[in-house]
């Protein structure tokens, strides 16, 4: 999606490449201003739902992590949020001008306690932010989500280079000092075969793209979710 639209190249991930290795995964936090005054995510949904106007909602960037799991979140409880991407996403939630922003999980200023966290999108809870609970314990499963990293090469790589290159990828993963370098910073680790990780990328493009089309077509977003004015 983004590379036709950046540069005007297609390319299928799946078959374009030779996908080696999975490495790991950064999840990313829903966090509110605390003037919002909600302390779940249960009391954020029912505040939202009785708005008619859009909510402005940060996230890093169009089609970030963060900004489709706020638009999947929104269409899935009937939320009409107005997106607002930022750089400074974090800051601007700090300051109060979004009052609501999906934002990265390793970065430092959840930590300070100037935001309420209502949920990440690990599949565990996070060492340092152990109070925050996962979205699959607050029964959303199908907002467990990371942005992750993993190594492909040029298709056509030899199977026996890509299988090589595999295990080195894994011999990192299970080196304590190198597994926790990569866990500080924020990343969930996990092995998957080549043929795994291929699997892996084809099922995150069938979750993806029906989500990032019409996302991509701001005329047609409009079209189906109406005006108003962002608060």
């Amino acid at each position: 999606m983004f590379s036709r639209r950046w540069s005007g190249r297609v390319f299928n991930p799946v078959t374009n490449f030779t996908n080696v290795a999975f490495i790991g995964g950064s999840p990313v936090v829903l966090a509110v201003h605390p003037s919002l005054d909600v302390r779940s995510l249960k009391a954020l949904t029912a505040l939202l739902q009785k708005r008619q106007e859009p909510w402005r909602f940060a996230s890093s960037g169009v089609g970030t992590l963060g900004h489709l799991l706020g638009e999947y979140w929104a269409q899935k409880e009937g939320i009409r949020l107005a997106h607002a991407p930022s750089t400074s996403a974090t800051d601007d939630l700090i300051a109060g001008r979004v009052p609501i922003g999906s934002i990265n999980a390793t970065t430092a200023q959840l930590r300070r306690g100037e935001l309420v966290l209502l949920a990440v999108s690990s599949a565990r809870r996070l060492p340092g932010l152990d109070d925050v609970p996962t979205f699959q314990e607050l029964d959303h499963p199908d907002l467990v989500a990371t942005n992750w990293y993993g190594v492909s090469a040029p298709k056509g790589l030899p199977a026996t280079i890509t299988t090589r290159m595999n295990e080195a990828v894994g011999a990192v993963q299970d080196d304590a000092r190198s597994a926790e370098r990569l866990v500080k910073a924020g990343l969930e680790l996990d092995r998957k075969s080549p043929a795994e990780f291929s699997a892996f990328i084809r099922a995150e493009v069938l979750r993806w793209a029906p989500l990032v089309k019409p996302l991509m077509n701001p005329k047609q977003k409009q079209k189906q979710k109406g005006g108003g004015t962002p608060i």
